[in-house]
């Protein structure tokens, strides 16, 4: 499968889970006509020693991207871990839900389960 689009895609995930993404970050931007990034997210609602993805918040999200989307006119994809809703709803720690992080970012949002082939498979679809 190769991707059709060049849009921003970010990965999002807590300080945690860098070491294991980098490498995987770093084999896609071998794909071509794929711009992808690793996007850590400081947890500021909890604190910075809260490192974990499962425990980021909309909020979180929101101040990561927020300088770098004003500056771009694209539509960025982000990535988000599922463990970062709560359990079977589409609502963050916070209470935003993933409507309103789609609005205010003005991104496409993909669930993806926390795994490997499941991450892969959102990467590379269209």
């Amino acid at each position: 499968m190769k991707p059709t689009k060049k849009l921003p895609l970010f990965i999002v995930t807590g300080a945690s889970g860098q070491k294991v993404l980098e490498p995987v970050v770093e084999d896609l931007r071998g794909v071509d006509g794929l711009q992808v990034k690793l996007l850590v997210v400081e947890n500021r609602f909890f604190g910075p020693s809260v490192t974990v993805s499962g425990l980021l918040t909309g909020t979180c999200i929101v101040s990561a991207l927020k300088e770098w989307r004003e500056s771009r006119k694209e539509e960025p994809v982000l990535l988000l871990p599922a463990n970062m809703l709560k359990f079977g709803e589409e609502v963050f720690l916070d209470d935003m839900t993933v409507a309103e992080l789609r609005d205010a970012l003005k991104a496409r949002i993909k669930i993806v389960e926390p795994d490997g082939g499941s991450l892969l498979r959102a990467v590379l679809e269209d």
